[in-house]
């Protein structure tokens, strides 16, 4: 077997996943609200526009929440690909290699093409299957953080109009 291309399989699946733990890390964090609130403070406090700062900090966080998603589905399909292609390449090197002139080392060698080839699709498609599987869900997560930066931004604008809430006085 080609032990090289199974390893760089494996680094190519180690990636991916470094990569949905990241993109899983970064849904898991809040920090759109702090942008947020920051950006409607500044428009208060430079008089400006509340809606368009918020907008805008909401647009930021969109971007940020989408951001790695399709990368995850197209490494899949990628992983996928690879799978076939290391596979192929055992029986490349089954063709053009040098096994002897003996039919039982023809016959190792065709064993040894079948097994890495099989080894290869083996971990190309569980690669594949996994990272679309995550990536469905990481898909969900992003729709439900979307729904929630959209929620806290129409909450924010509105709080900000209603400047009567953040008078600190009682008078009377």
């Amino acid at each position: 077997m080609l032990l090289a291309v199974h390893a760089a399989q494996i680094l190519f699946a180690l990636l991916c996943a470094r990569l949905v733990v990241r993109k899983l890390r970064q849904l898991a964090v809040a920090d759109y609200q702090t942008q947020m609130v920051d950006a409607a403070d500044d428009a208060l406090q430079g008089g400006g526009d509340v809606g368009a700062f918020v907008d805008t900090a909401a647009l930021d966080a969109r971007h940020h929440a989408v951001a790695g998603v399709r990368v995850i589905r197209g490494m899949a399909s990628v992983a996928g690909a690879v799978g076939l292609l290391a596979a192929m390449l055992h029986y490349f090197v089954l063709l053009h290699g040098d096994a002897g002139r003996s039919a039982a080392s023809l016959a190792v060698a065709e064993d040894d093409a079948n097994q890495g080839a099989l080894v290869s699709m083996a971990i190309g498609l569980s690669t594949a299957l996994s990272l679309f599987a995550v990536s469905r869900v990481i898909r969900r997560r992003v729709l439900i953080r979307l729904d929630e930066i959209a929620s806290f931004g129409d909450q924010l604008e509105a709080a900000a109009r209603r400047p009567e809430q953040w008078t600190t006085g009682t008078e009377e």
